[in-house]
């Protein structure tokens, strides 16, 4: 049976390559010079975190397993992941540990739990200068960005909307501006009946 794997596709020219081949890959993000895919890769009895070249070829283990999200810090000097939380009773179903490692050694530099109020299925980016992790906070229907500074202490309200969702969300390199996929959700509910 084929797995869910991860491709790149050059824009405006075509073919598309196949990165990788494991069970279910998911999740990729690019290092900051374009070489390599960082990506996490789903087994039936554990998630793992791995690298390939952009190329294609065989991929290198990050040794990181149940782990999830991953991502690159701007400058490549670091790398994000969320995983779970090791204590007994923690919710297996969902990371809830975010971890940043050097990417040179692998050394963990900041771990702190994930804040409950962090909006699930929302990515965490990098803040632009690598101070802190950026994350997205839904309260009454209304999305506002919050920073976990890596310095540790609590998170800071970046934004302050009054109405509106966040769906995703970056930063421009330079840190100047902030773009946005944002709006609301709606729904109706219709009554039917069967009348003969």
């Amino acid at each position: 049976m084929p797995g869910k794997n991860i491709w790149r596709v050059t824009p405006n020219a075509g073919g598309a390559v196949k990165l990788t081949s494991g069970f279910n890959d998911f999740n990729p993000a690019c290092s900051p010079d374009g070489q390599w895919v960082l990506y996490a890769s789903r087994e039936p009895d554990h998630v793992s975190l791995w690298r390939v070249s952009i190329e294609g070829g065989k991929p290198t283990p990050l040794d990181l397993v149940d782990s999830y999200d991953v991502l690159p810090s701007p400058s490549g000097r670091m790398i994000y992941y969320s995983t779970d939380a090791l204590e007994e009773g923690a919710d297996r179903n969902r990371p809830d540990r975010w971890v940043v490692i050097s990417s040179s050694d692998q050394t963990r530099l900041f771990a702190v739990d994930r804040t409950g109020d962090a909006t699930i299925g929302m990515m965490t980016n990098w803040a632009p200068d690598e101070s802190g992790l950026d994350y997205v906070v839904t309260r009454n229907g209304v999305s506002n960005i919050w920073r976990q500074p890596l310095t540790g202490g609590p998170p800071v309200q970046l934004t302050r909307f009054s109405a509106g969702k966040i769906f995703s969300f970056a930063w421009s390199p330079d840190g100047r501006w902030l773009s946005l996929g944002s709006g609301i959700n709606r729904s109706d509910v219709v009554l039917m009946s069967n009348e003969r």
